[in-house]
């Protein structure tokens, strides 16, 4: 005697407490009866139909299209965002918003490690410029130490400053 899951349709062997195809519990064995015809009555009876096999419904516990874009903004706020996403990681109870929170662990993870290396690029390239001008600006000092023009405008400004000298007229 065969027999079939009331949820799915498909034919569960003996002896199993699940379907196979659905994960469905099989509490009490549904008696379908298949009858065995022999080749003479073939033509007088009608075919036993089998029931379609259904899709599994989907389960209560799915999350969201929401729950992850704005997991990922909270997940994206300093300190408060990260330690949300530490603690989701480890504790959650919901096995799909875990590893969502261990994917966006190792992200920030990566983001921080990128962060340091430009800022480090960039720290040590500004040393560089620095550097550069520096020596330029020490090609052109003079003897005195003074940067041409520029050192004469100062001059002016400071004699003007302490009322030594007046503006130039245009």
């Amino acid at each position: 005697m065969a027999r079939f899951c009331k949820e799915c349709g498909a034919e569960i062997p003996e002896g199993v407490s699940f379907c196979n195809a659905c994960g469905a519990p099989v509490d009490q064995p549904t008696q379908q009866t298949v009858s065995v015809v022999q080749p003479a009555q073939q033509a007088a009876s009608q075919p036993v139909q089998q029931p379609k096999a259904q899709p599994a419904p989907l389960m209560d516990d799915t999350v969201g299209t929401g729950y992850f874009f704005g997991m990922m903004l909270v997940y994206a706020l300093p300190i408060v965002g990260w330690i949300a996403c530490i603690l989701t990681a480890l504790k959650g109870k919901h096995q799909t918003k875990k590893n969502f929170a261990k994917a966006m662990m190792i992200w920030l993870i990566i983001g921080l490690v990128l962060s340091l290396i430009t800022g480090v690029i960039i720290t040590w390239l500004g040393t560089l410029l620095v550097d550069y001008i520096n020596e330029l600006a020490a090609a052109e000092l003079g003897e005195n130490g003074e940067i041409g023009e520029f050192q004469d405008l100062l001059n002016q400004l400071q004699q003007y400053e302490n009322g030594e000298a007046a503006l130039p007229a245009e």
